[in-house]
């Protein structure tokens, strides 16, 4: 055409203009815009999502697209979403993109040689997506979730000309730890541990390939499992239980996304484990924290942890347990300490049952001996 160069983008647009294009090229080029980040024509707006649902539109006998549109509207952590997306007229959420997507997969067409499979990487990340949705039922058998994260690791390699490389693995080792972990490949048995140990290496391994983590909430997860399994070993080298601790918290400075409020109470309850890690008041551990880092006793980890989550009851627990001396500043800490314990319902110090009576009147107390 002329002098002029073209993007891919741009060819695969003139591709879905026409009206005669065959419906397995129409359908191809609207998954390649997908790919690309979605389409502008004709005075649409067209997503990813939308691409993609075209696609399968097209196609309807093409796993990957299944797998594409089950993809983009799939939660971004492990959980599950409600999204509903229509396909020649009839609604399909993710779990019914991914049950297409493993029919089509392991059942060729009637009355056609052009059976189309999955690659085995995509066929991971298939029965991973289905895991995260709690399993299904593929072809007369049923799969629980955890039965789907077994799947998804014994299917796949590692290879990162592959899509998507790594970034179910390691979803599928730390959704299959919190399942209790089993046996994988017919050959060793992983306990919770050793699932979060490899979802570690795994998400380590795609963040130096691509220089970017894959799910940094996932990452904490693990580390903070890790953290309350004893530690263990991870890429050739040994984090001890608060070096798991450490590690997520300061994986929480580095990334904005885990200061959202949201995650204050989780964070609260790792300061605590740091605290409780610690041993006695004289316990310090280096945390790094905005602005500046520092070193932590057992009792301002706990400090810390009533500053993210004020209703925490383990945290009051833990601070007032640990008499901290009689100076006004401790006395004063010592009275609202009681007094929220109070508001919480009361809690357990030093091993004593303090019901919320019992705490307003301690509160009472150091509010006295604290008045000039």
């Amino acid at each position: 055409m002329g002098d002029r160069k073209y993007s891919k983008k741009e060819c695969y647009a003139f591709v879905v203009a026409q009206s005669h294009a065959k419906e397995r090229t129409y359908a191809r080029a609207w998954y390649r815009l997908g790919q690309l980040g979605g389409h502008q024509g004709s005075g649409r707006v067209f997503s990813r999502r939308e691409c993609y649902r075209r696609a399968v539109d097209s196609d309807w006998e093409e796993p990957l697209y299944w797998l594409c549109l089950a993809s983009e509207m799939s939660p971004s952590t492990y959980g599950t979403t409600k999204k509903i997306t229509k396909v020649l007229g009839q609604d399909y959420d993710v779990k019914e993109c991914c049950l297409e997507a493993l029919r089509r997969h392991s059942s060729p067409p009637h009355f056609s040689q052009d059976h189309r499979v999955l690659s085995d990487s995509a066929l991971g990340y298939t029965w991973s997506l289905l895991g995260v949705m709690g399993g299904g039922t593929v072809g007369d058998d049923e799969y629980s979730k955890a039965q789907c994260f077994r799947k998804a690791l014994t299917v796949g390699d590692d290879d990162p000309n592959n899509n998507p490389p790594y970034i179910y693995k390691s979803l599928s080792w730390s959704a299959f730890g919190d399942c209790g972990g089993g046996i994988v490949g017919q050959v060793r048995f992983y306990n919770k541990k050793a699932c979060y140990i490899e979802s570690l290496e795994h998400s380590v391994r795609f963040e130096a390939i691509y220089g970017y983590c894959d799910d940094v909430h996932r990452q904490v997860r693990m580390w903070v499992g890790l953290g309350h399994a004893n530690g263990g070993r991870v890429c050739n080298k040994n984090f001890k239980d608060k070096d798991c601790f450490v590690k997520a918290l300061t994986l929480r400075v580095e990334h904005k996304s885990e200061q959202q409020d949201g995650y204050r109470s989780f964070y609260a309850r790792v300061w605590i484990a740091l605290g409780e890690d610690a041993g006695g008041m004289f316990g310090c551990w280096n945390v790094p924290m905005e602005p500046v880092g520092g070193m932590h006793t057992e009792s301002e980890c706990y400090r810390e942890a009533i500053k993210l989550d004020p209703k925490n009851r383990r945290a009051y627990e833990l601070l007032l347990g640990m008499k901290l001396g009689n100076s006004t500043e401790r006395r004063m800490e010592n009275y609202t300490a009681w007094k929220q314990l109070a508001a919480l319902g009361g809690g357990t110090v030093g091993g004593t049952v303090y019901d919320p009576a019992a705490c307003s009147r301690m509160a009472q107390k150091y509010k006295i001996t604290s008045a000039p």
